[in-house]
């Protein structure tokens, strides 16, 4: 038998080896079909809505993740845009909507133990008060809990890679995207024409960053005991029914969509005045010793 021969069964018997793998067997699906799937989800979420109101549209929400990772799917990207256009929040198609709603629907994200990335342009360090006061919540359980590191070069716990965007930022970002992957032990940054998959192409698809109530809270630098932390309080949160998260490997951040509280009536009626421009008293877990 000669080499050539031999070079051509290996390859026959690591084809088929290749074929007979579920992980490989299993196709992936195309962004049209995660598309098909997230609009017939947000279909169903929105009934419920109309059939039987906000309330029950959230517990269906809650019930439909309960007891899942937070690896992303068409379906939760759907659930997370039924919640936020059930409960009515607007989203902004522009920066001077933004800015025409700063001090009142969005009000600034300020906190010593939060941070904001320099790329994030500063008309949008600005959150609905909800999220805002979420987030310092957040980062205030982080700093209790002993042993806890810091964002590098400040007193932060928690590094915000984006807030509130306009439809304008999103249709930017869905052209061309920043994807991070651990290769061998160590985070590497891919950039390539990528297209992000909420790129607003219908309501089941669109970013809720738009409604000014979604932060991502970046893991660059975070070592395994911060992200062990993180994964298990938002998992907690959203068993509670306070947020929907996601963890996008694109981009390497928790993407946290924060739910008003109590939201069965307009949403305008939910924004509570603040204590003052820079304090803030939100209510803060203690973290287990």
């Amino acid at each position: 038998m000669n080499t050539s021969h031999l070079f051509r069964v290996a390859i026959l018997l690591l084809g088929a080896l290749l074929i007979s793998s579920p992980a490989q067997a299993a196709k992936k699906p195309t962004d049209k079909e995660r598309k098909e799937r997230a609009n017939a989800e947000y279909i169903r979420c929105m009934a419920v809505v109309k059939n039987d109101g906000v309330s029950a549209m959230l517990a269906y929400v809650r019930s439909s993740q309960k007891g899942t990772s937070l690896k992303s799917n068409p379906e939760k990207l759907a659930q997370e845009n039924c919640v936020a256009d059930g409960i009515g929040l607007m989203r902004y198609q522009d920066l001077g909507e933004i800015l025409a709603d700063d001090g009142d629907k969005l009000v600034p994200l300020r906190s010593s133990l939060v941070r904001i990335k320099d790329d994030v342009p500063q008309a949008r360090h600005v959150a609905r008060p909800w999220t805002r006061d979420y987030l310092i919540e957040l980062a205030t359980y982080l700093e209790q809990t002993p042993g806890m590191k810091k964002v590098a070069h400040s007193d932060a716990q928690i590094l915000v890679a984006s807030l509130v965007r306009s439809r304008a930022d999103q249709d930017v970002i869905s052209r061309v995207t920043k994807a991070y992957y651990y290769i061998k032990g160590k985070l590497r940054k891919l950039t390539g024409g990528k297209r992000s998959f909420a790129d607003c192409s219908s309501k089941a698809v669109c970013s809720t960053h738009l409604t000014g109530a979604t932060v991502d809270i970046s893991l660059l630098g975070a070592d395994r005991k911060k992200r062990k932390l993180l994964i298990e309080r938002l998992l907690e949160d959203r068993e509670e029914g306070r947020i929907l998260a996601i963890l996008e490997n694109a981009g390497n951040h928790f993407h946290v969509f924060v739910i008003p509280p109590q939201p069965a009536g307009p949403v305008q009626l939910l924004v509570t005045p603040t204590t003052g421009p820079d304090v803030h008293e939100v209510p803060v877990k203690t973290p287990a010793s």
